[in-house]
């Protein structure tokens, strides 16, 4: 059944308190399943979405630390936040969103009742 009242939050539910590349914070007043921030440098784009408890993230040093060669020798340091995200899926806390997500059969057959998810650029 497609729900017909969704439980979407009052608006904000976030305060970011730090947009740095190598320092990004963010507060919420209320949890959602999880949030995504991208970052971004001339044609290069990151992704990076954590659990609402993980509330300060190091963008620069996580991507450096994964040694990607497909970025060997590019240059990071100006990673700019581009967007900020928070996805709620009610009663899922983040490692049940990926566990349904990644599962085809899941995915199909047992859809969340309701997703909601807000984006926001930045840039």
């Amino acid at each position: 059944t497609v729900a017909t009242v969704l439980p979407w939050p009052a608006m904000p539910i976030y305060t970011l308190t730090a947009t740095q590349n190598n320092a990004f914070s963010v507060n919420f007043t209320q949890k959602p399943t999880l949030y995504t921030t991208t970052w971004t440098t001339g044609n290069i784009s990151v992704n990076i979405s954590a659990p609402a408890d993980t509330a300060a993230l190091q963008p620069l040093n996580l991507v450096n630390g994964l040694k990607s060669k497909v970025l060997q020798g590019q240059t990071l340091s100006a990673l700019k936040l581009a967007e900020f995200g928070y996805s709620i899926a009610q009663g899922v806390d983040y490692d049940g969103y990926f566990t349904h997500q990644c599962d085809p059969v899941h995915v199909t057959t047992r859809p969340f009742p309701a997703l909601m998810t807000y984006l926001k650029n930045i840039q």
